[in-house]
C-alpha cells in the first residue's frame, strides 16, 4: 500500500513502530558523565583560560582525591575550590587516551611520509596530557556554584564554559598549543609567539602575504613545518563526541562519494572584533548572513550585526535585564534571521524575536515567550518559513522535549505543535511548505507532513544522532548531518536510499546549508573544517581549513548585483571571529594547497 504525494513520489505507508519518547540528557546531569565514560571518551576538555595561571600548566585528573570534595562542609568546599582551581599551584597530570575512528587517518594529503621524523618526534596517545575539568564539577552542584560565583566578577559563566568545553576535546587553539608544548612538538619560544597573538580588527586577504601570517593572524614560523605538524597532531588527538559507541568507526568504508578539488570560494576577510559564542557544544547554528555585506551572529546573550563594508558591529536584538515571563536573561542556543525578522531560541526553552521592519534603531524585541516550560527544554534549532495560507513569517522551533512547534510571528502565538518520539535537533521545510525533514536523538530521519505532523516515512542509515539537515531550493535535494561523521544526500524523488554519503575530517556534521541557487552546499564540522560541495554531481568540492570552534556557517542570499558570499563563525577565544569568503575567480583558497584528490 502506498501514498502518493508531491508529484507522484511514492512512500511506504507503514512507518516503523515508534518506541516511547527518548530525550537527550541535559549536559549538567550525571547521566552525561556516565554516557561519555561508557563510550570511551576522555573525562573532560580544556580548562577555562581564567583557571590557568600565566605560564603554568595546572593539569587535572580524575584521580581518587576528588572524593575529598564530597566529604567537606560548604565552607571547606569554597576554600578547596579556590585553592584547587583558581589560586592553586597544583601540577597534577592526568592521561587521556583519545579515540579515533578505526581505520581512519584524517586528510589523505596530510598522510605523507616525513623523512626527517625520528622516534622521539612520534607522539603516542599514552604520552598526551591535556588540560581538563574534574568530572566532579558536573556531579557536585555545590562545587560548581561556588566556582561560578568566584568567577562572576570577571564576567565569566562557568556553566556555559563547561557546557561547551566538557565534551569536544582539545578544541581551543591556545590549549592545543599547550598540548603541543607539553609533548615537545613545539619549543617554548614558538609557543610564546603563537599563544600571544595580537591581531587587528580586520585581516584582509592582502594582509596575509604582507605580514607573514595566515588568514587568522597566526604567525607560523616560516623556517620549519610547525603548521603542518600542528595539523597532523590535531588529526591525531582530536576526539569528537558521539552518543552511540562505535558510530564513527570504519568511516572510510561508509563514504561513497569523494570529490576533487575545485576553486570555489576564496578568503576575503576575517573580522576579529566580532566574537560569536556557543552555549551548547552540539548546537552550531548561530551565524546568519542576510545580505552579501551583512551577517547576524549571536554573542551568547544577544544578536549582533556585522557590516563588512564598514567593519562596524551593531546590536540587533537584546533583552533588557528586567524580569519577564522568560526570566532575567537568555542564553542563545540557536538563531535564525531573514530580511523581515530575527529570532533567537534559548537554552532554557525561551524564544525572543524582533521584526526588522520596525524601529531599526532599537534592539528591543518585538515579542518573547516560552517555547516550552519542560524541564528538559533546550531550544535546539530555529527556522524561519512563510505561512502557506497567509504568506507571513513563522518560526519553527525544534526542542529537546520532542516537540516541533510553529510560532506565528505576527500574532506571537503557536500555530502548530507536533510531538515526536525523541529530542528534536533540527528541521528543514520543503520549498513549497508541505513537507518537513526532522532529525534528532536517533539514527532515523523522519519525513513529516507540515500541517498534521504525521510521519510519512522513516529513513534509516545513520549510526548516531543527527544535528543538521537542509532542503535545497531545487525542491528535491535533501541533506542530513550526523555524529557518525557523515552527511547523507537524498533525492526526494526517490527518497529511501542516499545518492551520496560524504565524510568529515574530525567530527560530527553539525550544520548544513544550501545556497539560494542550490548550486552549492556547505557542511560544517565542530572545529577547523567547512566543506563546500558543488551539488551538480557532488564530485567537486573544497575544504576550507582553519583553527577553532565553528559557531555557524551560511551563504548570503542571492543577489544579481553581487557575487556569491560565504560566512563562517569561529568562536575560538584567541584566533576566532567572523570569516568572510567570496566566490573565487581563479585564485586558490588561502592555506589549502592544490590537490589531486580530497578523499573525504
Amino acid at each position: 500500500m502506498s501514498d502518493n504525494l508531491g508529484g507522484g513520489v511514492s512512500f511506504a505507508s507503514a512507518a516503523p513502530t515508534l518506541s516511547a519518547r527518548r530525550s537527550r540528557t541535559d549536559a549538567t546531569e550525571d547521566g552525561i558523565s556516565r554516557n561519555r565514560r561508557s563510550h570511551g571518551h576522555g573525562h573532560g576538555s580544556q580548562r577555562h583560560p581564567s583557571l590557568i595561571p600565566e605560564n603554568q600548566y595546572n593539569l587535572l585528573s580524575d584521580d581518587s582525591s576528588d572524593s575529598v570534595y564530597r566529604n567537606n562542609s560548604g565552607l571547606d568546599v569554597a576554600d578547596l575550590v579556590r585553592n584547587e582551581y583558581i589560586d592553586g599551584n597544583n601540577t597534577r597530570q592526568g592521561v587521556i587516551t583519545t579515540r579515533r575512528p578505526t581505520n581512519y587517518i584524517g586528510l589523505d594529503f596530510l598522510s605523507r611520509d616525513d623523512d626527517h621524523d625520528d622516534e622521539d618526534s612520534i607522539i603516542s596517545d599514552e604520552e598526551m596530557f591535556l588540560p581538563q575539568f574534574h568530572e566532579q564539577l558536573l556531579e557536585d552542584p555545590l562545587i560548581l556554584n561556588t566556582l561560578e560565583e568566584a568567577l562572576t566578577p570577571a564576567g565569566l559563566s562557568l556553566l556555559d564554559q563547561v557546557q561547551v568545553d566538557y565534551f569536544e576535546l582539545d578544541a581551543e587553539f591556545r590549549d592545543f598549543l599547550t598540548d603541543m608544548l607539553k609533548n615537545h612538538v613545539i619549543d617554548p619560544d614558538t609557543y610564546y609567539k603563537l599563544s600571544r597573538v595580537r591581531r587587528p580588527n580586520e585581516i584582509m586577504a592582502n594582509d596575509v602575504a604582507l605580514n607573514a601570517y595566515d588568514m587568522q593572524g597566526i604567525p607560523w614560523p616560516s623556517d620549519n613545518d610547525v603548521a603542518y605538524r600542528a595539523r597532523m597532531r590535531r588529526l591525531k588527538t582530536y576526539a569528537g563526541y558521539s552518543n552511540i559507541a562505535g558510530s564513527q568507526d570504519n568511516l572510510l568504508s561508509t563514504v561513497n562519494r569523494r570529490y576533487t578539488d575545485e576553486d570555489i570560494f576564496r578568503f576575503h576577510c576575517l573580522y576579529t572584533a566580532a566574537r560569536p559564542q556557543l552555549v551548547h557544544f552540539q548546537l552550531r547554528n548561530l551565524v546568519v548572513p542576510i545580505s552579501k555585506n551583512n551577517v547576524y551572529y549571536s554573542d551568547g546573550t544577544s544578536i549582533k550585526s556585522l557590516d563588512s563594508e564598514s567593519g562596524n558591529i551593531h546590536g540587533v536584538l537584546e533583552r533588557s535585564k528586567s524580569k519577564s515571563a522568560i526570566g532575567l536573561s537568555i542564553r542563545i542556543s540557536t538563531m535564525a534571521a531573514s530580511a523581515e525578522v530575527a529570532v533567537a531560541g534559548g537554552f532554557s526553552g525561551q524564544y525572543v524575536y524582533k521584526r526588522l521592519d520596525s524601529d531599526e534603531d532599537s534592539t528591543k524585541p518585538t515579542a518573547e515567550g516560552l517555547v516550552t516550560s519542560d524541564m528538559n527544554s533546550i531550544t535546539n534549532h530555529a527556522d524561519i518559513i512563510q505561512s502557506r495560507t497567509k504568506g507571513t513569517p513563522q518560526a519553527v522551533f525544534s526542542c529537546n522535549d520532542g516537540m516541533v512547534r510553529t510560532l506565528d510571528l505576527d500574532l506571537n502565538k503557536m500555530a502548530a505543535e507536533h510531538q515526536y518520539p525523541w529530542a528534536i535537533n533540527c528541521t528543514a521545510t520543503s520549498p513549497n511548505g508541505k513537507l518537513r525533514i526532522v532529525v534528532g536523538d536517533a539514527p532515523e530521519t523522519m519525513l513529516v507532513d507540515t500541517t498534521s505532523g504525521e510521519i510519512i516515512s522513516m529513513i534509516s542509515g545513520h549510526k548516531d544522532y543527527s544535528f543538521a539537515c537542509a532542503w535545497s531550493n531545487d525542491g528535491y535535494t535533501i541533506a542530513t548531518g550526523n555524529q557518525d561523521m557523515t552527511c547523507r544526500v537524498y533525492d526526494f524523488r526517490k527518497f529511501r536510499d542516499p545518492v551520496h554519503i560524504l565524510g568529515a575530517q574530525l567530527g560530527a556534521i553539525r550544520s548544513i546549508r544550501f545556497d539560494d541557487s542550490g548550486k552549492y552546499m556547505a557542511m560544517a564540522e565542530p572545529v577547523d573544517y567547512v566543506h563546500v560541495i558543488n551539488t551538480r554531481d557532488f564530485s567537486r568540492g573544497q575544504i576550507i581549513d582553519f583553527w577553532g570552534e565553528i559557531s555557524g556557517v551560511g551563504f548570503a542570499p542571492y543577489s544579481a548585483s553581487a557575487d556569491d558570499s560565504l560566512w563562517i563563525g569561529n568562536s575560538d577565544k584567541l584566533v576566532g571571529g567572523i570569516m568572510h569568503f567570496e566566490r573565487s575567480n581563479g585564485c586558490l583558497p588561502l592555506g589549502l594547497p592544490a590537490l589531486d584528490d580530497l578523499y573525504i
